[in-house]
């Protein structure tokens, strides 16, 4: 799982830019989607890695940590793939042009449809794309 330094730049991102959809927070509740069909947009941390890539004194050391999130966007099913592509093309440019300093957004891969949760099978029309990232910090 992504960093706390990661995991926050990329939701406040997405919480100060996104306005299409409603944002829900799949990880952090449990029902976060209620009873509502209206098109969303969440972001899963599925795995990073740390390594040291430069030898200093402690506090100077150099460090990355690669990892990647998943992009969703939803909507209620039999409304469309169409629908929910035009919403996830958004997201997708939203991170593509992305420089926030904290971290380096290297690929933004192309949507696929996905069920990943068998809460949703039946309600959702869900696509995601495969986002990478790195993080460059002294520590």
């Amino acid at each position: 799982m992504s960093s706390g330094v990661v995991r926050n730049a990329i939701w406040d991102k997405l919480n100060a830019d996104w306005a299409d959809t409603r944002i829900v927070d799949l990880e952090n509740g449990r029902d976060p989607l209620g009873s509502s069909l209206d098109p969303w947009v969440s972001v899963q941390f599925l795995m990073s890695t740390e390594e040291q890539n430069c030898l200093a004194d402690i506090g100077e050391r150099g460090w990355r940590e690669e990892g990647e999130f998943q992009l969703l966007a939803a909507v209620p099913t039999y409304t469309g793939w169409s629908a929910c592509l035009v919403t996830m093309d958004a997201l997708r440019s939203m991170f593509r042009i992305w420089n926030p300093g904290t971290l380096t957004i290297r690929k933004v891969h192309p949507a696929r449809a996905v069920v990943d949760d068998n809460q949703l099978i039946g309600n959702w029309y869900i696509m995601s794309a495969l986002t990478r990232y790195y993080r460059d910090f002294r520590e």
